[in-house]
């Protein structure tokens, strides 16, 4: 095998010194610093309660997992009995308790950050996805009430929903946070 000249150059590896302090990790890319400090100022903020609205299985383990961390956890459900069951079994260290709210209203306007845990049954009819209603309700009073803190819906939801439901309530800050259950986790 005969080559026609000689052999290409090797790249040459450079080490570059990243710009600052060497300890000092990059910046963020600029849209997400705008929106760190608006989750930052909401959750930090100390004088109100975080809450969760829906008390069925996951907002019971929802609730009881934050009121090991925060001093206020206020839970709000349609369901009275569902309230009074997580009111009374949940209770963190201290004596910390959890509080049920008399309406939705309340969770808004005491809580800096809202967990919404709702049903979306999968749909049995019509295209495949999940029943909306209950998170489409809560969403459209918490958008006409201008909740302006976080809200992190832990409800099951089909790929892109999250986007959807961005577009239809603007202005709202909204996060899918995905229950994960395995076979080790799961308590059917």
């Amino acid at each position: 095998m005969s080559t026609t000249g000689p052999p290409p150059p090797r790249p040459t590896l450079v080490a570059h010194d990243p710009p600052g302090d060497a300890a000092t990790p990059p910046p963020p890319p600029p849209l997400i610093r705008p929106l760190a400090r608006t989750v930052a100022r909401h959750v930090l903020a100390d004088t109100s309660a975080i809450g969760v609205v829906g008390c069925g299985v996951v907002g019971e383990q929802l609730a009881s997992d934050l009121v090991r961390v925060y001093d206020r956890v206020l839970v709000f459900d349609t369901r009275e009995s569902a309230m009074v069951r997580v009111v009374t079994h949940v209770v963190g260290p201290a004596g910390r308790a959890v509080e049920a709210a008399t309406n939705l209203e309340t969770v808004a306007r005491e809580c800096h950050t809202l967990y919404l845990a709702l049903p979306t049954p999968a749909s049995t009819s019509g295209p495949p996805g999940h029943d909306l209603t209950a998170l489409h309700a809560t969403l459209s009073f918490l958008h006409a009430y201008q909740f302006q803190g976080p809200i992190l819906v832990r409800s099951t939801l089909c790929p892109g929903t999250t986007d959807g439901l961005a577009r239809t309530y603007p202005g709202r800050l909204l996060f899918h946070v995905p229950e994960f259950l395995s076979s080790r986790t799961a308590h059917l």
